[in-house]
């Protein structure tokens, strides 16, 4: 039977490179249509040369394959190819940036053929050396009371020098040190900048919170129910702290650094030095860094998915009850905390599919379906809590005497477009490198459970990988950025590295690997820009138009939200007018505005209509106006008031979307002379048309 296949596949795919040979030389003199996309073709061509060649490695025995010409020009070309491709991240080559995809190809095949003709070889080495890692740290455990006598009837001291001693000095001191460096770069100049754009919202609720108890709209008109379980805990550190930013900051330095050190224990599972990468990684990635130090729930909702991954795996495939009610009171929190909280159904998908195949392959599947009875009701419960989705807009409904003016929007389906995979492959680090680290550990999985029913940690969390990129994909319509793909960073990391590991065993031993993969990921680490010390020294007005992971992909610069509401604060009187450009900002000055200008095509969008003819916005309770006309009138007006306009200068000079138009800016620019107020960003102002002056 696998003679028949082998031939028949030998065929075929010579058929197809004549014919490939063939469509090459037409595209190469020009005689094929400008629509045909020829790296189709390349790849269809490529997987079966690949699917041949890997049918005639499994011919060959085991320990005569890396003597083979096929097997050690594969080895070699890989090598070669990687270090092109590494080079050129650099270089910067016209002739190698124009045939990228073909490389990768290439490289991804001769990787894929390395990689299979020595699986058997490098999984006894991963195996063997974890297992000499255990069996020294378990040596290292037993002996500590003997070797230290004093120290191990201190309380605390005990549990942190055993735990050092255990892991080895060196390697604790190295983790121990990367941590409090982690901790010291987030904390960096943390409140010294204002609240901007989202942290704003942040702000406005939890002070509302603080006041109240409630995360009521300044107007009085309802509640604002999204990110509620992160809005209370933020306000609970402001209760410590105080109101203000850093308060505000702190919970996201703390969620940033538990991924960073839940991520170094999941690696550690795998190997001390895997993991050791992996924390060093994150301890200077620019993207954490970003989220980290932004007062926003997508870092908190990073975190509980990275904790629901060690719950759903000690509940549900360790069968361990209280992890499992764990990861249900998790699953809740993150349907309250943002909506995207609900890809913590991937993780219920693996296990399905684990228990899909278990049950397939067993001999005694109504034993094994009965044992997993107790799990169904639980998936029950976690589909009833998706459906519910935030039980506070049930619960609380806001009570509203105004007509709502709500926009009819389409349910758009539409074919994956991975854009996930795009942000990380142009930004991040080039994505086919997770290739053979999530091969290799899906392939761990398909031969465990069908053999022991068992799966193993990290094919667990390749899995969690492609499901979880699966399900955002296909299920979700308008949830995107960076701020929603930060989830993803610790597997993009962690296959990266394991991918090389796994490599790299075929060409080098233990240390000179880890030293050669440190240097190559200290390259690759350099390229992604801003660099952490960037970030974390920018000033009001820096350009951040060129970072890729800013925390909203329509800011320009680093915008003032701060100066000119506490100018408001010390200048304005009870009976003047003032008018804000786009938004309000509760967090500095309480009192909202009494008109609120915006040019955006949805300035009108969940506005209230008073039928006097005013759209109300529902949050102040303010009158929202979208024309110069509209100021305009207003000066006429009341020219025996004071009328402050304050202008957003993160309103007027952004990348993308429209909040202001053209006229407002001339607008701006012909009254210059009634500035009182220029922000060190340098756009943000305050204008003042005095009474009877206008």
């Amino acid at each position: 039977m696998r003679d028949k296949l082998y031939m028949t596949v030998k065929h075929l795919t010579v058929a197809l490179d004549v014919l490939f040979i063939v469509t090459l030389f037409l595209k190469y003199f020009s005689y094929l249509p400008a629509y045909f996309n020829f790296i189709y073709i390349f790849y269809l061509v490529l997987a079966l040369n690949v699917y041949y060649f890997s049918l005639k490695i499994r011919s060959i025995k085991e320990d005569e394959r890396e003597n083979t010409p096929l097997v050690y020009i594969s080895k070699y070309m890989f090598l070669l190819s990687l270090i092109v491709l590494v080079l050129n991240q650099f270089l910067k080559r016209a002739i190698v940036s124009d045939y990228i995809s073909y490389l990768v190809g290439f490289s991804i095949a001769f990787g894929f053929l390395t990689f299979y003709a020595s699986r058997e070889r490098v999984e006894k080495e991963i195996e063997k050396e974890k297992i000499d890692e255990e069996a020294l740290e378990i040596k290292r455990k037993g002996e500590f009371a003997s070797k230290f006598p004093k120290l191990s009837r201190i309380w605390g001291l005990r549990r942190l020098v055993r735990w050092m001693y255990k892991g080895g000095w060196w390697y604790s001191a190295i983790v121990i040190l990367l941590i409090l460096i982690g901790f010291a770069i987030r904390f960096y100049k943390l409140g010294d900048l204002s609240l901007w754009w989202d942290e704003e919202i942040t702000g406005n609720y939890v002070k509302k919170i603080v006041e109240t108890g409630l995360p009521s709209f300044s107007s009085g008109l309802g509640y604002y129910w999204r990110g509620v379980a992160y809005h209370y805990l933020v306000a609970a550190f402001s209760l410590i702290f105080g109101l203000n930013e850093f308060a505000l900051r702190l919970p996201s330095v703390l969620f940033g650094m538990g991924i960073v050190i839940i991520a170094f224990l999941f690696a550690k599972k795998i190997n001390k030095n895997v993991a050791l990468l992996v924390l060093a990684w994150l301890i200077f990635s620019t993207y954490n860094i970003e989220y980290s130090r932004f007062a926003r729930f997508y870092i908190m909702n990073s975190f509980l998915f990275m904790l629901a991954i060690w719950f759903v795996w000690e509940g549900f495939f360790n069968n361990k009850f209280k992890y499992k009610i764990y990861s249900i009171i998790t699953f809740l929190v993150m349907m309250h905390t943002v909506q995207f909280g609900a890809i913590f159904l991937s993780l219920i998908v693996v296990w399905f599919f684990f228990n899909l195949i278990a049950v397939y392959s067993s001999n005694e599947k109504l034993k094994l379906l009965k044992k997993n009875l107790v799990n169904y009701f639980l998936l029950l419960i976690i589909a009833l809590i998706y459906k519910l989705d935030n039980l506070f807009y049930r619960l609380i409904p806001s009570n509203l005497d105004l007509e709502e003016v709500v926009f009819e929007k389409a349910l758009n389906f539409k074919i994956p477009n991975f854009s996930l995979l795009n942000f990380y492959n142009t930004n991040y680090l080039p994505i086919f490198l997770i290739f053979f680290g999530v091969t290799f550990f899906v392939y761990l999985f398909f031969r465990n459970v069908k053999q022991v029913k068992k799966i193993n940690f990290v094919s667990y969390l390749a899995l969690i990988l492609i499901f979880s990129i699966s399900l955002y994909e296909l299920g979700n319509q308008n949830i995107g950025g960076p701020r929603i793909y930060l989830f993803l960073e610790f597997f993009i990391i962690l296959f990266s590295i394991l991918s090389f590991y796994l490599l790299f065993s075929l060409f080098f031993n233990k240390n000179f690997k880890f030293i050669f993969i440190l240097i190559l990921f200290i390259i690759l680490f350099l390229l992604i820009r801003p660099l952490f010390y960037e970030r974390i020294s920018l000033e009001y007005g820096d350009d951040t138009s060129r970072d890729p992971f800013r925390t909203t992909d329509v800011a320009k610069y680093r915008a003032d939200y701060k100066t000119t509401y506490e100018y408001l604060k010390d200048y304005k009187t009870s009976n003047s007018l003032w008018i804000t450009v786009m938004n309000s900002n509760y967090f500095y000055f309480s009192e909202m505005p009494n008109y609120i200008f915006n040019q955006n095509v949805n300035w009108n969008l969940y506005s209230l209509n008073d039928g006097a003819g005013h759209f109300i916005s529902k949050r102040e309770g303010s009158i929202l106006i979208n024309t110069v006309e509209d100021i305009k009138k207003i000066l006429s007006d009341n020219p025996d008031k004071d009328v402050y306009i304050l202008v957003n200068g993160g309103s007027v000079n952004i990348l993308s979307t429209t909040h202001v138009k053209k006229d407002f800016l001339d607008f701006i620019e012909e009254n210059k002379n009634k500035e009182v107020y220029t922000s060190p960003d340098r756009y943000s102002k305050i204008l003042l048309f005095k009474k009877n002056d206008h």
